[in-house]
């Protein structure tokens, strides 16, 4: 989107406010006018009657009355102007997110620096906005004053005009400046922004308090936030220095305008009036050509906002969504993995290597392995949410990356073991769409068949906010949270679930109940496991060991078990573990 397209995309919807603007802008000039011709009147008539003086002072008062209430309802518009634009900005940038069908390079520390320089640039447009309207006032005025004064001495603006010029040199090199400053300091912003996220945060504050790691958390922010103050400090400092060496210029400007004109009066070829007139004409045309001049900064700034959309949405979006897409999704029948190996962005060392592997539709299929093994990226795989080249994955025989990603994901639920804790209702977090009366129906049905999903004291009202963002919601457990995340995941009912250490904080009898309960009733459904509980293990019909990124065995519980490999040792060092847990209650 280049620059005349995304000024017409945020102007659109705001043509009202902005008729309104230029209909502004077009009284000033027959205001400055006014004064212009008045004031020139008043010192010509000095000599005159003292009703004459007096008429042309209540005009000139009536005139100042008008031009102050115009410059009020111009600023009360301006304000409406950038909150209008102000959202209009959040939506598109969602909407670039929304955009993105792949997790892979959202998942990286790049994302998060991209992301905020983008929504630094953002932050500025409504202050584009804004300055272009200024400018396109003050350009009607300098050309009414341009008028005015060229009546008297074109040289007074070649003057004027030539004394301007380093102000736009400077302006020009403060936007670059900023720019080159913020990006050197956006890694800091952001530790500086965690940090103080952390400190407030009301889930973190528990460990905190244990730990007693405020005060060192504490002092990292402080020295996050020092450097920053330091930095941005020494860029006002620098700006301001060069910004004061240019004003020097304007004052000698005017003093050059100033002895032509007095040649001028004391040659007589002007009058008392025209002096006074033109002096204040001057002064007003180097003010609007200032703040014109010093504005033209927000065109690099604009410039630069048109680059970060442009490098954000090829790098999140048109780089992560399939461009051969095709093919409509087919009901998922078999899914293959060939040959796969896979990195994160910006990391060299592989986090799955050669894998191989095939789900049939109905399958119970569990992953295990050591932490940092790969099951997780797999299983993520496997769901689509990871873009792999051509010729890795396939559904029904048909690359992934021919199909309709969006209609893939509609045949798939996730219970990620970072699952999100949304700030809605019981209904909502379950739903995660809007809630009608038939849906409450269905919804209520759906909790009484699994009751252990939603905790019993909030059944009776689930429109009631959960989770500690709002006054008057419920706090819960995490095992509570995680309970409410598996509902969402059932509920929509997918031919494939993907359970990413779905159960972990559920106690071991709540979590048996609920797996033996989902497996009975998604027979003829996919059921991918991801688990370090091999307990539950024994409901798959396939069980894939994960090791150093790799598949190092595959098969059923008792062919594995059998073998006496990797998941046997598994098995044997938790069924220990266990054993020894018992022992030790019953020895109490």
């Amino acid at each position: 989107m280049n620059m005349i397209k995304w000024t017409r995309y945020l102007l659109t919807g705001n043509l009202i406010i902005t008729l309104g603007l230029i209909s502004l802008i077009a009284c000033f000039p027959v205001l400055e006018w006014i004064k212009f011709t008045q004031t020139q009147l008043f010192f010509d008539s000095i000599t005159g009657t003292a009703n004459t003086l007096v008429w042309i002072a209540l005009i000139l008062a009536a005139v100042q009355i008008a031009d102050m209430s115009l410059h009020r309802v111009k600023g009360m518009l301006n304000e409406r102007f950038s909150l209008k634009i102000g959202h209009k900005l959040q939506e598109y940038v969602l909407s670039l997110v929304e955009k993105t069908n792949s997790i892979t390079t959202l998942e990286s520390p790049k994302y998060r620096e991209d992301l905020n320089i983008l929504n630094n640039n953002i932050s500025k447009t409504s202050e584009f906005i804004n300055a272009l309207i200024t400018i396109v006032h003050q350009l009607v005025v300098v050309i009414i004053y341009v008028y005015l004064i060229q009546q008297f001495s074109w040289l007074v603006i070649l003057v004027v005009f030539s004394f301007a010029l380093p102000s736009v040199i400077y302006a020009l090199n403060v936007a670059n400046r900023n720019d080159r400053h913020f990006h050197a300091n956006s890694q800091l912003q952001l530790e500086g922004n965690n940090i103080y996220g952390l400190l407030t945060h009301p889930y973190v504050q528990k460990e905190l308090i244990i730990f007693s790691s405020r005060k060192f958390l504490m002092k990292k922010w402080k020295d996050a936030a020092y450097r920053l103050v330091n930095n941005n400090s020494k860029l006002l400092i620098k700006n301001a220095n060069v910004g004061i060496a240019v004003d020097i210029f304007s004052p000698i400007g005017f003093l050059v305008a100033q002895m032509i004109l007095i040649q001028k009066l004391m040659n007589q070829s002007i009058t008392l009036g025209d002096y006074i007139a033109v002096t204040t004409s001057i002064a007003m045309l180097e003010g609007s050509l200032k703040t014109i001049l010093l504005s033209t900064n927000i065109f690099k700034n604009y410039d630069l906002l048109v680059k970060r959309i442009k490098h954000f949405h090829t790098e999140y979006v048109e780089n992560n969504n399939r461009k051969n897409t095709v093919l409509s999704c087919p009901e998922i029948k078999e899914m293959r993995v060939s040959n796969l190996s896979f990195t994160y962005p910006l990391q060299s060392a592989a986090v799955l290597r050669n894998i191989n592997l095939k789900i049939n539709k109905g399958d119970v299929v569990a992953i295990v392995g050591d932490n940092g093994s790969g099951k997780s990226t797999l299983a993520k795989i496997v769901a689509g949410l990871h873009t792999v080249p051509d010729g890795h994955l396939f559904i029904n025989g048909i690359d992934m990356n021919d199909l309709d990603s969006k209609e893939y994901y509609t045949q798939i639920a996730v219970v990620n073991q970072d699952f999100v804790k949304y700030p809605l209702t019981i209904y909502e977090n379950i739903s995660m769409n809007e809630v009608g009366a038939s849906d409450k129906n269905k919804l209520d049905l759906f909790v009484n068949k699994y009751p252990m999903l939603v905790p019993e004291q909030l059944r009776a009202n689930m429109d009631v906010y959960i989770g500690a963002d709002y006054l008057h919601s419920n706090q819960l457990s995490g095992g509570q949270w995680q309970r409410i995340a598996i509902a969402r995941a059932l509920y929509k009912d997918s031919p494939l679930l993907l359970l990413d250490e779905a159960t972990s904080e559920v106690d071991p009898q709540t979590e048996a109940d609920i797996v033996s309960l989902l497996l009975q009733d998604r027979k003829g459904k996919t059921t991918i496991i991801v688990t370090h509980n091999l307990y539950l293990t024994r409901q798959a019909n396939q069980i894939i060991v994960m090791h150093k990124g790799e598949i190092m065995e595959s098969g059923t519980f008792a062919d594995l078990v059998n073998k006496g490999g990797k998941f046997y040792r598994m098995w044997a060092s938790q069924n220990e573990a266990k054993m020894t847990t018992v022992a030790g209650m019953g020895a109490g």
